[in-house]
């Protein structure tokens, strides 16, 4: 068995700390008086965004310091630093775990039965309508295999229509072949 302890660490700020946080953990705090100077940033990019801006009109000077709370952090697009992003460190608030997300949630799932095997599925049209496509699945940040038949080796297709070779050539995820 694994014992897990938390530790509460107190920590002070300086002018040059910055605070990133969930939108859950910053509600959490908005009632507390931070001790950080700059107050609390829904993203990195706010963040990072708020100290371009700052050291523009020469407000903030010096090395940086991005700490970033605990939580999963969704990334729509690839993050930029460029060279006016130099003396920041970004690093996680310590002892809290930080997890930058390419993904996209899943929700709605739904169980049925093919036979004696239970599934598990969900509608994932909106996703692909909207240009995303899926090579891993993950749950409870475990990665799971994707399913695939025949479990190893190929499934070798013989006597394949000209219309069926076709529309393998075109692209598309569906065949349906039927038995003789």
């Amino acid at each position: 068995n694994k014992i897990i302890y938390k530790v509460k660490i107190k920590m002070t700020f300086s002018e040059n700390d910055f605070i990133v946080a969930p939108p859950n953990e910053r509600k959490i705090n908005s009632r507390k008086k931070l001790s950080a100077g700059r107050g609390m940033f829904p993203s990195v990019e706010a963040a990072r965004d708020a100290i371009r801006h700052l050291r523009k009109k020469g407000k903030c000077s010096g090395e940086v310091n991005v700490w970033i709370r605990e939580g999963v952090y969704a990334l729509n697009e690839t993050m930029i630093f460029t060279p006016e992003d130099s003396n920041a460190c970004y690093k996680a608030y310590p002892g809290e775990k930080v997890v930058f997300s390419g993904g996209v949630f899943v929700e709605n799932w739904q169980e049925s039965k093919l036979g004696k095997k239970r599934l598990w599925t969900a509608d994932v049209s909106k996703i692909i309508k909207d240009g995303g496509t899926f090579k891993q699945l993950f749950i409870d940040e475990r990665r799971c295999p994707r399913t695939r038949f025949p479990k190893t080796g190929f499934l070798k297709l013989s006597d394949v229509t000209p219309e069926i070779k076709k529309e393998l050539f075109d692209g598309t995820d569906k065949v349906i072949i039927g038995r003789k």
